[in-house]
């Protein structure tokens, strides 16, 4: 039978939308699992993109037996996806749960519940021309009676496997689920039944098969929290986040998968530890993820070095083990029924039952602003950079999908998905860097390059500028992030990076220094989580200060506050751009540190080139990417006027002075420089 085929399995991992990926399936396994789903896949768009199927179903070998769950409005569609599974899966699943707007649309999960003879007569298609064994996972109906009846009609379709979900779709997944209905459903039909919901502990597991005579239970958001669960333990959430990394690493995930779960795992961690959300949040690939694992390893360990294994566990004085967060049986009371005596939370005394409960829901509504959510662009281009390398892993040689594809996944809610460039550390880039829809690139002189040659120049030319001596040097001083918020140092990290795009696409690059880049610091971790390969960018850095850096005689700083107007450039000087975003406009900072230091500054000279077009009353002040743009763009054409014209944005309102203009000024300050003479000469007289 299908259910001694797939080892008579009591330990379910559930599907779960952005969790069930094939690093944290491996995890499972190792620590009980022995059976898994794949997440929600969209029937339709598995089964005509090839794009799609690479990324929403990804295996190995160690991951059997797999179900994978599809969702899907119609039999043909099943069909056709099925039929693209090969020997991917050892069961296909189709989705009778989901709830969403989206689902209305199809109708697909719940929704075809509405209409009962037709989706008896998809099931029975499908079952009838599947090669492979079918099940379904349904929600309880509104009774028990017509649950019970839901589960014999599919049962009679074909299906040779259900889960039972114990809530009911208009529970949204709140509440407890219901054992007694799950029970009555097992007790009807004769095939194999799982129960899913109300697992928060290992000892959940048995009191459940108990209650429902259940032949395996499934679990979801508890595994999350703890992969360990099915294995009884409650290790430290760093040895978990550890291990799903190191899978990771292996088989590879999207930037949103990572977090989910490393959120759901530092979960009370973050609750006592508030400076490491953003960290999380900002985290956009391996390695920053990586980073954050380590950092946040050191902190817990610090923070319990002296904790007493001996002690039994407390669920709120011992947060950094993985467990379970309580789930409340009536959102508005507060309270859950007490459960069996030996579960070590749930023996707690009332008093400290309240206590976790009230940690609990103050960390739920705590938990938005201390991981605040990537915008929805930034998350794609990642996720999209995570796709190509899975492609060419997998030997794909469909990396695109057509404009007619994309919007037609667009028009059916699915995600869309367009290639990206490899993730090479020149491309990191994004306002300035575009992506290079063709096959070639156009260098200078006319030669028509492929895009791996192109970039090969650009990176020769980038290094070759590291040792020019005649190369323009130009440095960023990030050791005032003291002095910056978290919004104003993410401003000024992705101007580090529009610079560094911009300067290693131009012919004659600068030799680039990143100085005070202290590790540790909020400006290192942003640095390294915001910027793709930051890592390998071709500049020089260091954790030393300006004038311990360079010879302070050598160095120009460029402030906005300097009497002087930088009218030359000379190529023996640094010219060093002062890191400093600042929304509260703190006057002469980075002035004052200069001067401290002894060294000579300047600023670009936009009154002296440049006046205000009428009405205009934007600031002249420039950030430090568009002050790059400026020296470079002077250093290869000696104009300032075309220099500032490019460096400033349009909306600022400046605009370059006319000749006549140019000679105007002259004359006034050829004036007054007469009239000074001749009062000093009346002076002295």
């Amino acid at each position: 039978s299908l259910w001694e085929r797939l080892g008579r399995p009591r330990h379910v991992v559930a599907p779960m939308t952005l969790g069930s990926d094939l690093a944290f399936r491996l995890q499972c396994r190792r620590h009980g699992a022995q059976l898994a789903y794949t997440e929600m896949i969209h029937a339709s768009h598995f089964a005509r993109h090839a794009t799609y199927r690479a990324e929403h179903l990804q295996s190995c070998s160690e991951d059997r037996p797999l179900a994978v769950q599809f969702c899907a409005s119609n039999a043909e569609d099943l069909i056709a996806a099925i039929h693209h599974l090969g020997d991917q899966a050892d069961l296909v699943d189709i989705n009778l749960g989901w709830s969403s707007a989206k689902a209305a649309k199809g109708p697909s999960g719940a929704f075809l519940l509405a209409d009962t003879a037709k989706l008896l007569e998809m099931v029975r298609a499908v079952t009838a021309a599947s090669p492979l064994p079918i099940s379904c996972k349904m929600n309880l109906c509104e009774s028990v009676e017509e649950s019970v009846q839901l589960a014999l009609q599919l049962e009679a379709a074909g299906i040779q496997m259900l889960a039972v979900h114990g809530r009911k779709t208009s529970q949204h997944g709140e509440g407890l689920a219901d054992w007694q209905a799950i029970k009555a459903v097992k007790a009807a039909v004769s095939i194999p039944v799982i129960s899913n919901g109300n697992i928060a502990s290992f000892a959940d597991i048995q009191r459940c098969l108990d209650a429902t005579g259940a032949d395996g239970v499934m679990c979801a958001s508890a595994l999350l929290h703890n992969p360990a669960l099915f294995s009884a333990q409650s290790p430290p959430v760093w040895l978990m986040a550890a291990e799903y990394m190191q899978l990771c690493g292996k088989h590879l995930a999207p930037p949103s998968h990572i977090r989910l779960h490393l959120l759901h795992l530092y979960h009370r961690c973050l609750l006592h530890h508030r400076d490491m959300g953003p960290v999380l949040s900002t985290a956009k690939t391996l390695t920053a993820f990586n980073r954050f694992v380590t950092e946040f390893r050191q902190i817990l360990e610090a923070a319990h070095k002296d904790h007493n294994d001996s002690q039994p566990f407390d669920a709120v004085r011992d947060y950094w083990r993985c467990q379970s967060s309580l789930r409340l049986a009536d959102s508005s009371s507060g309270k859950r029924p007490a459960d069996d005596p030996d579960d070590q939370v749930e023996a707690a005394a009332t008093k400290r039952r309240k206590e976790i409960l009230e940690f609990d829901q103050g960390g739920e509504e705590d938990l938005q602003r201390l991981v605040p959510p990537i915008s929805k662009t930034t998350e794609r281009r990642f996720h999209r950079f995570a796709l190509r390398k899975l492609l060419n892993k997998a030997g794909k040689a469909e990396s695109k999908i057509t404009d007619g594809q994309q919007q037609g996944e667009d028009a059916n809610g699915a995600d869309s998905h367009s290639s990206a460039e490899e993730n090479d550390s020149e491309d990191n880039d994004d306002d300035n860097n575009k992506e290079d829809n063709g096959d070639k690139a156009t260098e200078a002189g006319g030669e028509t390059l492929n895009k791996r040659r192109a970039k090969a120049l650009r990176r020769s030319r980038a290094l070759a500028a590291q040792s020019n001596p005649d190369s323009l040097k130009i440095a960023v001083d990030l050791s005032m992030g003291d002095a910056m918020s978290d919004k104003e140092i993410s401003r000024l990290v992705g101007q580090i990076r529009r610079m560094y795009g911009a300067n290693v696409r131009s012919e004659s690059p600068c030799h680039l220094h990143l100085v005070g880049l202290q590790p540790g610091t909020r400006i290192y971790r942003a640095c390294h989580s915001q910027n793709l390969g930051f890592e390998t960018y071709i500049a020089t850095m260091t954790d030393k200060s300006v004038e311990a850096a360079f010879d302070p005689a050598s160095v120009v700083y460029m402030t906005p506050d300097s009497p002087n107007p930088l009218l030359q450039l000379d190529k023996t000087k640094v010219y060093v751009f002062g890191g400093l975003v600042d929304e509260h406009i703190m006057k002469k900072t980075t002035l004052t540190k200069a001067d401290k230091a002894g060294i000579c500054t300047a600023r670009l000279p936009v009154d002296e080139i440049m006046t205000r077009v009428e009405g205009s009353t934007f600031a002249p002040v420039l950030s430090i990417n568009q002050v790059y743009d400026a020296l470079q763009t002077f250093a290869a054409t000696g104009d300032w006027a075309e220099a500032l014209t490019i460096a400033m944005p349009k909306r600022k309102g400046f605009r370059p002075k006319t000749a006549e203009e140019l000679q105007q000024e002259k004359a006034k300050a050829d004036s007054k420089d007469a009239d000074s003479t001749e009062d000093k000469d009346k002076a002295s007289a």
